[in-house]
């Protein structure tokens, strides 16, 4: 009875201290590898705003399945100490072999729900900025990037990231927190020294607009007219011809790159986002020909 009880505490310790191992593995797998993409999701959903409901969505299911598997583990330990303190009683040592393998199970499941998840996640926001997606056509180019907006030196863009049904004729205006140099984003086309007059295209190396089945590298990109505000912080593209098709929808990526310069000649993107900026939108079938009415205007008539 001594001798059994003795392998019983043996192989029961191997056990926890085995299963252990494996949860300390399992957790820094899935925290410093799979953590759910959060890493690299943050940044692509920030969008005007630091925090994007998927990201909330995203951090709660992390809590919870890390939750569970300490629950799962806990188990396995109590298991663990029920085998070893059995005595040899085939009731108790057959409970903690259930319990284990129970847990394990558990923990299995647990860990296909992260990758599971992770998946999902990464199917709805996608990764990359011509590398991602590599040379070839369908990849996504740019999302990494998106950090910048709400946390760089991007404050708003039109169309939004991800925006459905956008008219076919549709001019492209990225607005700035500050101002920026204006040969950055505007080619003198017409040499007459200055940028944004009616004849000046965007600049190609540093702005680049392409159907998101094309080549990220390569193109073809998008040729458009640019124009800017007063004080260098809004630019406006305007494509020289009709965005997508009139039979499909078609999706379209906006690439700012690195070259960026500020009015001081510094790099606008800088820190995390060195690599620039981006995002997507999906063109409509339609042309909107609907011309605009002011709806509302500040200071308001004879105000004061």
């Amino acid at each position: 009875m001594l001798k059994r009880n003795r392998i019983n505490f043996i192989l029961g310790t191997a056990i926890i201290l085995g299963i252990f191992g494996v949860f300390l593995f399992s957790a820094n797998f899935v925290l410093a590898q799979n953590d759910l993409g959060l890493s690299q999701l943050e940044p692509t959903l920030a969008i005007a705003t630091q925090t994007d409901i998927r990201v909330i969505i995203a951090r709660i299911i992390q809590a919870a399945l890390g939750l569970v598997g300490v629950i799962m583990v806990g188990l396995i330990v109590y298991a663990g100490v029920l085998y070893m303190t059995s005595g040899g009683e085939a009731a108790k040592t057959a409970t903690a072999r259930k319990v284990i393998t129970n847990a394990i199970i558990g923990l299995a499941i647990i860990l296909s729900s992260l990758a599971i998840t992770e998946f999902i996640v990464r199917s709805l926001t996608g990764q990359g900025f011509g590398g991602g997606g590599g040379g070839g056509g369908g990849g996504r180019a740019v999302d990494t990037l998106s950090g910048a907006l709400g946390g760089g030196i991007i404050q708003d863009h039109y169309p939004g990231r991800d925006a459905k049904d956008i008219p076919r004729n549709v001019k492209i205006i990225v607005t700035f927190k500050e101002p920026i140099k204006l040969s950055s984003l505007i080619e003198d086309t017409d040499k007459d020294g200055t940028y944004g007059s009616a004849g000046d295209k965007l600049n190609l190396n540093n702005v680049k607009i392409r159907k998101s089945a094309d080549n990220p590298q390569s193109g073809p990109f998008v040729s458009a007219g640019a124009a800017h505000s007063s004080d260098n912080r809004t630019f406006v593209f305007a494509p020289d011809g009709l965005l997508g098709s009139s039979k499909d929808n078609v999706k379209y990526t906006v690439a700012l790159g690195p070259g960026i310069k500020k009015v001081n000649d510094e790099n606008a993107f800088g820190a995390n986002f060195a690599q620039g900026y981006g995002w997507e939108f999906t063109t409509g079938t339609f042309v909107d020909e609907t011309p605009p009415k002011i709806e509302t205007v500040i200071p308001g008539a004879n105000g004061t």
